[in-house]
């Protein structure tokens, strides 16, 4: 027997941000306003969840992303480095 069930729902975002932005507020320890301690909260709760998937076997697979910066006026590529993947972008996993 499965303990899974679904359920319709709603999502109420109080901001957009970028996974970086979200990374700097979670991390700069001076900002205590409600959006911080929500991430805080999310952070702790995908920690703890990928650690249950862990723990039953769970891989983890995970390939480097390659970021071109252009030329303006031609559009040929003029530097490449690699992403930097930040916690929070596992938040939404």
């Amino acid at each position: 027997s499965s303990d899974v069930r679904f359920h319709r729902s709603v999502i109420c975002s109080v901001a957009a941000m970028t996974y970086g932005r979200a990374q700097e507020i979670i991390d700069d320890a001076n900002d205590n306003s409600e959006l911080a301690k929500d991430l805080r909260i999310m952070r702790s709760v995908t920690r703890k969840l990928r650690e249950r998937r862990t723990e039953a076997g769970a891989l983890t697979l995970a390939s480097p992303e390659v970021r071109f910066e252009l030329d303006s006026e031609t559009h040929d590529p003029i530097s490449v480095a690699m992403y930097e993947l930040k916690e929070t972008n596992a938040m939404v996993e």
